[in-house]
């Protein structure tokens, strides 16, 4: 799996290179959590604000398993985070998005921790349990960084 790094401030993730300026293969744990987690999931009308596109990727359009989604609704969350259930909706979306590697066997144990940080921004804080031992991953979601 080719491997891609998240940068936090501009809210975007960008495939690495290595010393050649080849494509770098490998760290498919955190590819996977990145994907998961910054791929916007479509999302129901009463989700976000009237009049804003209800987001989704064009993959959605054509499932291979019958209402199978991918990607997670933490940009929706991101449109109003000053809700204060705003960390557990974004801890609940983590914990949807990541779901499947407990599914496929990726993963023995996912946990989620989401709080709020600097206002609107909410951090969070995934550790996810493997067969190769405990990997951590953290994320600082601001408003408009999805």
């Amino acid at each position: 799996m080719l491997t891609l790094s998240f940068d936090d401030a501009l809210g975007e993730a960008d495939l690495v290179l290595d010393s050649d300026g080849a494509l770098q293969n490998g760290a498919e744990l955190e590819t996977a959590v990145l994907i998961s987690l910054h791929t916007d999931r479509r999302v129901s009308e009463d989700t976000i604000p009237e009049g804003r596109s209800l987001g989704g990727w064009w993959g959605e359009a054509f499932p291979a398993v019958e209402d199978d989604r991918e990607g997670s609704e933490l940009w929706a969350i991101l449109v109003q985070t000053n809700g204060a259930d705003a960390p557990a909706r974004a801890r609940a979306a983590a914990e949807e998005a990541l779901a499947w590697l407990l599914e496929v066997g990726a993963a023995d144990e996912v946990l989620v921790t989401a709080t709020r940080i600097d206002g609107d921004a909410i951090h969070l804080h995934i550790d996810i349990d493997t067969s190769d031992g405990r990997r951590s991953f953290d994320f600082t979601l601001a408003p408009g960084s999805t």
